[in-house]
């Protein structure tokens, strides 16, 4: 999906639209709350190696931050004593995402430990093209729903490169291994709804190969679902 298509798709009325529709159903609200206890076991086991913290909390980069759908998740990652930064192409994401930190007790000015949430600031950037960052200012970077957006090999390069430079530990990051079950699910799903099959499923240990020539190290990889989900979560070391 080009960055384009992304900046016009992803307007205020769509973000609303998008975050009222997307996790209605009860597959979808099933999957949400199993990807938010992945996305929670993931963080863990890069920011229990990860320490000491500079400011006493980790900095969590949340990029894409969608709509927020994972701010409760990255914040308690954070801690109250953290930074959590929320990165998005889409200007109107950002806001959404600002706003469910204020609405959740957080404070986008300053360091709230009596509400128990992080320090959290928003950024408009395209991942691919650059992070607005310094190298390593993020202890960890989240990742997720990205990669099967990605179809080119070297925009994923480029996204992996950026995440490499700018995390001082790791990465969580998440992708589509080709499975052939939830691409049959998708494309029937696509055509009774007259919408388009874009996502792109990587092949074998494709995105491992990426990754590691990013410079990571891989430590693990988890399954959504296992055999019927093309849905996978890469735990990512810097070496």
């Amino acid at each position: 999906m080009s960055s384009s298509k992304i900046k016009s798709k992803f307007l205020r009325p769509q973000v609303e639209d998008f975050e009222r529709r997307r996790y209605r159903g009860l597959d979808q609200r099933i999957v949400n709350w199993k990807e938010r206890r992945a996305v929670r076991h993931c963080l863990r086991r890069i920011l229990d190696g990860c320490g000491p913290f500079e400011n006493g909390g980790p900095v969590v980069l949340d990029a894409p931050c969608g709509y927020g759908r994972m701010f409760e998740t990255a914040a308690a990652a954070a801690g109250p004593e953290g930074l959590l930064l929320c990165a998005d192409l889409s200007e109107a994401m950002v806001v959404r995402t600002m706003e469910r930190a204020l609405s959740s007790g957080g404070d986008t000015a300053r360091s709230a430990p009596d509400r128990g949430g992080p320090q959290t600031a928003g950024l408009v950037a395209d991942i691919t093209a650059g992070l607005p960052l310094k190298p390593g200012a993020a202890d960890v970077v989240l990742s997720l729903r990205l990669f099967h957006h990605l179809h080119r090999a070297e925009d994923r390069a480029s996204a992996l490169a950026e995440f490499f430079r700018v995390a001082r530990c790791g990465a969580v990051v998440s992708f589509y291994r080709e499975n052939r079950l939830h691409a049959l699910q998708r494309k029937l799903r696509a055509r009774i709804k007259g919408t388009r099959y874009e996502v792109r499923m990587l092949a074998g240990r494709m995105f491992e190969t990426e990754a590691e020539a990013a410079g990571f190290r891989i430590v693990a990889v988890m399954a959504l679902f296992r055999g019927i989900h093309a849905q996978r979560y890469a735990v990512l070391e810097k070496r």
